[in-house]
């Protein structure tokens, strides 16, 4: 978290998206939010196993940051999708949908 806050003081962006976060319930918004930032996340609630019922990947996840000075919400209907966070971004040409997907 520490490389990502300095990435976002170093730089002028509105929306971040990043994969691979590893958080899951135990970890609070409290704990990965950024400062004048608003966050999406989707936590890996789930294993990948291989034929033999091996984990090969327990971990996953998406979040996405958006300043707080845009207009955003949460898209509905997305958390079917494992690992993707999504959201519509209101601008003055209409609403536009990133969304953030791990693989």
């Amino acid at each position: 978290m520490d490389e990502l806050k300095q990435c976002v003081l170093s730089s002028a962006v509105d929306i971040i998206c990043v994969t691979e976060t590893h958080f899951d319930k135990d970890i609070l918004d409290a704990e990965i939010e950024l400062e004048g930032y608003v966050l999406f996340r989707q936590d890996r609630n789930f294993n990948i196993r291989d034929e033999n019922s091996n984990d090969v990947s327990e971990r996953g996840g998406s979040i996405i940051y958006v300043r707080n000075t845009v207009q955003c919400y949460k898209m509905e209907g997305i958390d079917d999708v494992p690992d993707t966070s999504a959201v519509m971004i209101s601008t003055s040409k209409g609403e536009v949908c990133i969304a953030c997907v791990y693989r």
